[in-house]
């Protein structure tokens, strides 16, 4: 043999201290990875998808339409680990994802939306993510989840209707000229089950059909402070029993739980009635 064919004692020895270092780094790291996480963390927004933060995530499961998905409770008394389908950071195959909100959640579609001709594009608080296809007839134009939208789906009015702005999205209700109510008297009445005469919601979350908050100071009421639903949506209460809860897009085979004993009837003239009587 010519000589430097093998390698010398001190060239395995090198050899092998170096494989041994790059073992032992690959664990250290692992090791790591696995305190950040925290054993038995369910990551269901993983660190290599922009914008998710595991370690603040209350998501222990995702709705069906999602990949990743994500909610920071902001250490609300009350999570429901079961995300929903606004929820959604990343999409199973074959859908396309809609951000919602500012921390890029949004929803999961078969179809990019578009704008409708109920609410187009450029229309002040109009989103391509509308589905109303036929406004209540107060409304000149309307947006919402469902394609017939009610009478509180209003973003602007036909002549002589005022619009007052009940949800945080810009819709809601066209009202006759001359009519005076109390704003927080039409977000609660006060003649229905749930709702209390100290109310002080003016807005409600857009997903919320009523909603009441008696310790509010700005009136802009949040999404866990919803007495009913806006239809198509279902009802979480904050604990059980609760007449206060979120609202989440109805999915196949749920049905409502609302408090209230017509939850189905949000858009209909029986709750105008009753706006009406409790401003009277």
């Amino acid at each position: 043999d010519f000589p430097g064919t093998q390698p010398l004692p001190e060239q395995r020895h090198a050899t092998t201290h170096s494989s041994t270092m790059h073992t032992f780094t690959s664990l250290v790291l692992l090791a790591v990875l696995g305190l950040a996480l925290g054993e038995g963390d369910i990551i269901t927004c993983p660190y290599n998808v922009p914008g998710c933060f595991p370690r603040l995530n209350d998501c222990q499961s995702c709705h069906p339409s999602c990949d990743a998905c994500q909610r920071v409770s902001h250490m609300e008394a009350f999570v429901d680990p079961q995300c929903g389908p606004e929820d959604c950071m990343t999409c199973a195959d074959g859908l396309i994802h809609t951000p919602l909100f500012d921390d890029m959640t949004g929803r999961c579609t078969e179809h990019a939306n578009v704008y409708r001709a109920t609410c187009p594009r450029g229309h002040k608080g109009c989103l391509p993510q509308n589905a109303c296809e036929v406004c209540h007839p107060s409304c000149k134009t309307c947006q919402g989840d469902i394609a017939v939208c009610g009478y509180k789906d209003c973003m602007s009015c036909n002549d002589d209707f005022v619009h007052w702005p009940l949800f945080d999205d810009g819709t809601g209700e066209c009202l006759p000229p001359g009519v005076e109510v109390e704003k927080h008297k039409l977000t609660c009445p006060e003649n229905l089950p749930g709702c209390s005469p100290d109310n002080r919601c003016i807005q409600c979350h857009h997903t919320c059909d009523l909603c009441e908050d008696t310790e509010s100071k700005t009136g802009l009421c949040s999404e866990d402070m919803c007495v009913r639903c806006r239809e198509g949506h279902v009802f979480i209460p904050s604990f059980e029993g609760a007449t206060r809860g979120r609202c989440e897009l109805e999915t196949g085979g749920q049905k409502s739980n609302l408090p209230l004993s017509n939850h189905g009837q949000s858009h209909s003239n029986n709750n105008r009635a009753a706006s009406a009587s409790a401003s009277a």
